[in-house]
């Protein structure tokens, strides 16, 4: 009987919409063929993954689903899952649903304890208020609040100093799955790098492939401030405090040795 309710509303709406459909231009997966509110209630019903009904949002709320990636070609999958280059968009998708009148805030959503965070939707709209996204803007979180974040990149949540002290008072710390996410760095819980392939002229300071052997379309290997970079000279070292390790890393090259 849900199933017969739920159709019917689509093809009233379907209807309800041909107006509005015809005197929109379609530019393919960037023009939805229904109404912003209407493609954005069925979303949050769920509907845009849901088999029952996939196919339909598909062709009616592209956009909406996040079938279309951001080189403009259309997903096989909704929300960029199939998309070329699936990364993190470093923003909350949600405020620039402009034309939407019927959506709260990231936050509202977030404080809504009766939402479901695991929601495909919640991941595409509002990465970033659900930490849904890592340190490094590019990786995904296993989870809501950068659920395995720590795993992936290989830092401590904790400070080193406490992560230290907490191995050396207890020798099965780094055993239990909840303290790992903590202390990654510390407990060597760490997922394994990717091998960087350098390519014939190996790879400049900050890893990038070299494309000639003099390295000269490499990145100029200067200190962004010879002032901060001494004053953080610290986190050269191996550390696990990953926003100061990249720092260094990334803006005081020459101070942390890596000029090539």
């Amino acid at each position: 009987m849900t199933d017969i309710l739920v159709l019917a509303v689509l093809i009233l709406t379907t209807v309800a919409n041909t107006a509005y459909s015809q005197s929109t231009s379609n530019t393919g997966c960037k023009k939805d063929r229904l109404r912003p509110n209407s493609c954005f209630y069925f979303m949050l019903k769920g509907y845009c993954t849901d088999g029952r009904y996939s196919a339909y949002m598909k062709t009616r709320c592209s956009s909406m689903c996040g079938y279309c990636c951001p080189d403009g070609t259309l997903s096989q999958l909704p929300f960029n899952q199939g998309c070329k280059d699936y990364e993190c968009a470093q923003t909350d998708r949600l405020p620039l649903l402009t034309n939407v009148t019927t959506k709260k805030t990231c936050l509202q959503y977030y404080n809504d304890i009766t939402l479901n965070s695991s929601y495909p939707w919640v991941k595409y709209y509002c990465e970033n208020t659900f930490g849904w996204c890592c340190m490094d803007k590019k990786t995904f979180a296993d989870g809501v609040d950068e659920k395995g974040c720590p795993y992936k990149l290989c830092y401590n949540v904790n400070s080193d100093e406490y992560c230290l002290n907490q191995t050396k008072t207890d020798s099965r710390y780094c055993d239990s799955a909840l303290t790992r996410q903590k202390c990654a760095w510390t407990c060597k819980k760490c997922k394994a790098k990717k091998p960087t392939d350098c390519g014939l002229f190996g790879c400049c300071w900050n890893g990038v492939p070299a494309l000639s052997p003099d390295y000269r379309d490499c990145q100029p290997c200067r200190d962004i401030s010879s002032h901060l970079c001494n004053q953080f000279r610290h986190a050269c070292l191996p550390i696990g405090q990953y926003r100061l390790r990249e720092f260094a890393l990334t803006r005081c090259p020459r101070t942390c040795n890596l000029c090539v």
